[in-house]
């Protein structure tokens, strides 16, 4: 991976990160709702078309896999932190298990045709 690629994924997890701090920040019941929904989507449709910018650069099992499974991640962290949430032992083994499966991913050479 080269550092354009490395700041294409860095920017598709951030707006990852801010798009579903918005639709958890909207999602208390109150008008603000509308705030939440539109600034999420704005976001979160800037981060697609991140995601395609990359495939562009990297094969598409690879992009997605390491794509989606560090937004999720990340996304993962950054709400136990924004929100002062706590997370169970088996949530931690989980993203433990995330950040296993995407080392897998990008270890991987697909296979020959």
């Amino acid at each position: 991976m080269n550092l354009a690629l490395i700041s294409w994924m860095g920017l598709f997890w951030a707006l990852q990160i801010v798009a579903n701090i918005f639709f958890k920040w909207g999602s208390d019941g109150t008008l603000k709702w509308i705030y939440g929904f539109a600034l999420g989507h704005a976001f979160g449709m800037t981060s697609m078309a991140v995601l395609m910018r990359i495939y562009k650069s990297l094969n598409p099992n690879l992009a997605f896999g390491i794509g989606v499974g560090g937004a999720f991640l990340l996304t993962q962290i950054a709400i136990v932190w924004v929100f002062k949430t706590e997370l169970a032992p088996a949530q931690y083994a989980g993203i433990l298990t995330v950040v296993v499966g995407m080392a897998l991913i990008g270890a991987g050479s697909p296979a020959s045709a």
